[in-house]
């Protein structure tokens, strides 16, 4: 019954809600060198997932099935995963907790906005369409790319110091993805270069280690 709504192009989203799961199991154990190589590799997904599915033909209850599995992995990624990251370096203190809760509810939003039902007219006279090229609010996938970059800093710095300016860079990104105001978006040509960068950079997580001291429960 379930398996009959997936289609091939489903595979890029279901990739990213698995190495995203597995990204969380490593937060929750405080190995933070899979949870950001987890990050990275589920975030890549969705970001060719789009291109990956032209062509592919779907039925309407699998394009609605494959759109609400994509809602999720976004949600599990782009929210849950940093935030976990945050509630494990800062040792799951009350203010990493709130912070990392205000997080998830910004990137729901951010979330709910874009992927919702079409609005009504009404609804589109309020917030008129971003001019092409742009989009309201800073995309998901530029603050992925902050994250996955100043996380390297958690190699000079101490866990809990590194916690704490996560907290003030999630603070920031999630203002900035409910921000409505029209916002640059990532163009098509940098698609190719991000994802290598990315590449290196999992490879530099793969060689740098775990900068949050591993501990039995």
């Amino acid at each position: 019954m379930f398996l009959e709504r997936l289609n091939a192009g489903h595979a890029l989203t279901v990739f990213a809600l698995f190495f995203g799961s597995v990204g969380l199991g490593f937060a929750v154990v405080g190995d933070s060198q899979y949870v950001l190589i987890a990050f990275i590799i589920s975030s890549m997904a969705l970001f060719f997932n789009e291109r990956f599915q032209k062509g592919l033909k779907q039925s309407d209850s699998q394009f609605i099935f494959g759109d609400n599995l994509r809602n999720l992995a976004e949600n599990l990624i782009y929210g849950v995963l940093p935030a976990a990251l945050l509630v494990r370096l800062t040792y799951t203190t009350l203010w990493g907790v709130i912070v990392a809760a205000l997080y998830i509810l910004a990137v729901g939003m951010r979330l709910s906005f874009f992927n919702g039902v079409a609005q009504m007219e009404e609804e589109d006279k309020l917030s008129p369409a971003s001019p092409a090229g742009y989009t309201k609010g800073l995309p998901l996938e530029v603050g992925m790319l902050v994250i996955a970059v100043i996380s390297l800093l958690g190699y000079v710095i101490s866990p809990m110091a590194f916690g704490i300016m996560l907290a003030i860079v999630l603070m920031i990104l999630g203002v900035a993805y409910v921000f409505n105001q029209d916002i640059p978006s990532v163009p098509k040509n940098l698609q190719l270069p991000i994802a290598i960068a990315l590449l290196v950079l999992v490879l530099v997580y793969i060689f740098l280690g775990s900068f949050i001291p591993a501990y039995a429960a």
